[in-house]
């Protein structure tokens, strides 16, 4: 299984877990990306966010794993069309220290808005109650799951058991736990939000 990364900054957080599970991959800048795309089995779209629609695109007959913000609009995310497995990378998901989301509240700043508001958007719809508060401002996170705090904890890297999870599903053709249709749920309700407060 070959893995092509596109985006050199955040992907490199990839390719560090990726060499340490024996996996072959390649870490792909704009200049090479598409030679990268042709190679790999699996693509990892870790590039800025108004780049992934594109790269989605021609990876299209890849196995996907997207950074989030998955796209800048839900009017791009319905263009996405994957024929394998696709899977958006919100790994707080992934964090084995998250309690089981029942009513959750969520204070969230921070300088770009839509860097930091898929962290809260994306547990939320896991959640049979939210309470969000996501703004612009300096950077400051609260996290109070089912009345409690949250101890943010993990015994294993969140980003490594979110790969684990995309490799998990490709070989056996298992549903992710953020696939497209939860990554279109998140970029939905994150526009509403922008929308009734005008980020």
């Amino acid at each position: 299984m070959k893995f092509g990364i596109i985006g050199r900054n955040w992907g490199r957080n990839y390719a560090r877990i990726l060499n340490k599970m024996g996996y072959d991959f390649r870490l792909a800048n704009k200049k090479n990306a598409n030679e990268v795309i042709k190679w790999a089995d699996c693509v990892i779209i870790a590039s800025p966010t108004k780049t992934h629609l594109e790269y989605i695109k021609k990876a299209r007959d890849k196995h996907i794993l997207v950074e989030k913000p998955m796209v800048m609009s839900l009017k791009e995310a319905m263009q996405i069309k994957p024929k394998k497995t696709f899977m958006v990378g919100h790994q707080y998901l992934y964090n084995d220290s998250l309690p089981k989301l029942k009513k959750i509240e969520i204070k969230l700043r921070y300088p770009i808005w839509w860097e930091i508001a898929p962290h809260a958007f994306s547990l939320a719809d896991f959640s049979q109650e939210a309470k969000i508060d996501v703004g612009v401002g300096r950077k400051y996170r609260k996290f109070i799951f089912n009345g409690k705090p949250w101890r943010d904890n993990p015994k294993k890297e969140p980003l490594q058991a979110e790969l684990e999870h995309f490799i998990n599903c490709i070989k056996t053709g298992k549903k992710p736990l953020t696939d497209l249709k939860h990554g279109l749920r998140v970029i939905k309700n994150m526009e509403k939000y922008e929308k009734k407060y005008s980020m």
